[in-house]
């Protein structure tokens, strides 16, 4: 019962995460983003712009992951708690590699 609930609140915590980021970027952070490499000389990657364009598709991620938790914490199999917190930490890690990847701060 202890790892359920621990597995949905960590997976509530990446959800909350991914969707300050996507509302960021919804608000105009993105354009501040872009701005700020361009100040540097630094190309945004094709990643970056992909995920920059269709930032409202991203809020299908979230409730994915809400889904997956959802689903582990009602049927109690780690299979399905894995998969929740799995897909939860690549879709964080998807997101702020749009933002943070080091191909956008080092310039070759």
């Amino acid at each position: 019962m202890f790892k359920r609930i621990a597995i949905v609140v960590m997976v509530l915590v990446l959800v909350l995460a991914q969707g300050y980021f996507i509302y960021a970027i919804q608000q105009g952070a993105g354009n501040a983003l872009a701005d700020t490499w361009a100040g540097f000389d630094v190309v945004q990657s094709g990643y970056s712009q992909f995920v920059f364009r269709t930032i409202k598709g991203w809020w299908s991620l979230p409730m994915l992951c809400l889904f997956l938790a959802a689903v582990a914490a009602k049927s109690g199999r780690t299979r399905h708690a894995a998969l929740a917190l799995t897909v939860s930490v690549v879709g964080i890690i998807a997101l702020l590699a749009a933002a943070y990847a080091p191909g956008l701060f080092i310039s070759v």
